[in-house]
């Protein structure tokens, strides 16, 4: 609940307005709080579908890796750009 508050409105207006699923919503506003991400890059993520291909990439990041924010950006850093 706390990461609600770390959000700004226009995150939430953002998830909102594109996401139904409350548990994809959590997921966005907690992502949010958690890595400080521009508009730009949640739009980025939504339109992706992160929430959905969240667990698509097999890597044991989440084990090795304490924080998560990190974690992604390595799992990122292996992803097809196309």
């Amino acid at each position: 609940m706390e990461d609600f508050f770390k959000v700004p409105f226009t995150h939430h207006t953002l998830i909102r307005a594109i996401k139904s699923s409350l548990e994809a919503r959590y997921y966005y506003i907690h992502r949010t709080a958690e890595e400080h991400l521009t508009t730009r890059t949640l739009e980025k993520l939504i339109k992706g579908d992160a929430y959905v291909n969240q667990d698509k990439i097999p890597s044991n990041f989440s084990l090795t890796i304490p924080k998560a924010e990190l974690a992604r950006k390595a799992v990122m850093m292996f992803k097809d750009s196309s």
